[in-house]
């Protein structure tokens, strides 16, 4: 009995665990929702990648490496990676903004170039910036290093994973360290960057979340406010009430894909492709890819009342399941709504959603 339980924990993806404290009797209604939606013979895991891509990981390191580079014309000296000439975005990537023709190892390669430059970022000492990490943040990040992504991660992948956090933290001592950063940065140690590019990518894809991960979480709820008017001017009415008629906070909701920007939920895959269009893109881009999951897979409402379920289950969860389920199934439908929403959404209009809320 005991190990039948420890079974049913390890289904439960992990939204399930943070709405059992928000939600009275959450097991139960966890148990009815997987009477009723579950469909037989498919894995409800949500926070490891599918099998195809678990038998990636369990490859060489040098599988997920980018092809080399072309060699330099005969008679011309090749030229050190800082000196190669910046390429165009839309040479690289595919028309929507995302490589999903390419392989998951071609980031080493396209990534860097929408890294924002920063003082000595090319040189930094990791080892150094890591020893000047405060004692708490150490204790913090020692514990959740050996539980980030265990089935992908190796001993060095995790050792690698332990100094980029702790150098995060000594480079930008405002925010220091706030879980869920772990499962960001991890990205990065599995697609293969160095630790100091590495690094320099966590520093610029934090940049498009500002705030987000400091003590009080300023940012984040901040933009929630502008989540929430970006909601009722960009997206159908009929949406906006099945988001109304969640009776759950959109702080709650939409926590996962803000902090953690995808990355503990959703396959590597599809992270990584979300990924391509925030680097090209920027705020915009993330600030979309939530709307457009809320107008794909909001649960339909019928008088106040979800009819794809049994009432007693939470809305949020219905929705939260429909998400896994479609990035895994249809992520080229999910990347079509992020373009269109993202053309809607430009930088000043966020500004300006900013300063009305703040």
């Amino acid at each position: 009995q005991q190990q039948q339980q420890q079974q049913q924990q390890q289904q439960q993806p992990p939204s399930a665990s943070r709405l059992r404290s928000l939600v009275p009797g959450f097991s139960d209604k966890w148990d009815q929702f997987r009477r009723h939606v579950a469909k037989p013979g498919r894995s409800r895991s949500t926070s490891r990648p599918p099998a195809q891509m678990r038998r990636k990981s369990h490859q060489p390191e040098t599988a997920l490496a980018a092809a080399p580079p072309a060699p330099p014309p005969e008679g011309e000296p090749p030229l050190a990676p800082q000196q190669q000439p910046p390429r165009v975005a839309a040479a690289l990537a595919m028309p929507d903004g995302a490589c999903t023709n390419r392989p998951l190892g071609s980031r080493v390669q396209l990534w860097p170039q929408w890294f924002r430059s920063a003082e000595g970022g090319s040189t930094w000492d990791i080892e150094t910036l890591a020893h000047s990490a405060p004692n708490e943040v150490v204790r913090q990040i020692g514990l959740d290093v050996p539980r980030t992504r265990p089935d992908q991660l190796g001993p060095a992948d995790r050792e690698a994973l332990r100094r980029i956090l702790l150098a995060y933290s000594a480079k930008d001592p405002e925010v220091g360290y706030c879980q869920g950063l772990n499962s960001v940065a991890a990205v990065f140690v599995i697609l293969r960057f160095d630790e100091a590019t590495a690094l320099r990518g966590l520093c610029t894809l934090l940049q498009s979340c500002p705030g987000y991960h400091a003590p009080a979480l300023g940012g984040y709820l901040r933009d929630v406010a502008v989540i929430d008017t970006l909601a009722r001017q960009v997206l159908p009415a009929d949406i906006y009430l099945r988001l109304e008629s969640l009776e759950i906070p959109l702080d709650v909701l939409a926590c996962e894909h803000f902090l953690s920007l995808t990355s503990r939920t959703w396959p590597l895959s599809a992270t990584v492709q979300l990924w391509d269009v925030i680097f090209a893109e920027g705020q915009p881009a993330l600030f979309a890819s939530f709307l457009a999951l809320l107008k794909i897979y909001l649960p339909e409402v019928n008088n106040g009342e979800d009819t794809l379920v049994c009432a007693s289950i939470p809305g949020a969860v219905v929705f939260k399941q429909a998400v896994c389920k479609g990035v895994v199934e249809d992520f080229a439908c999910v990347l079509q709504h992020v373009r269109e929403l993202t053309k809607q959404i430009p930088q000043a209009l966020i500004d300006k959603l900013r300063a009305e809320a703040s």
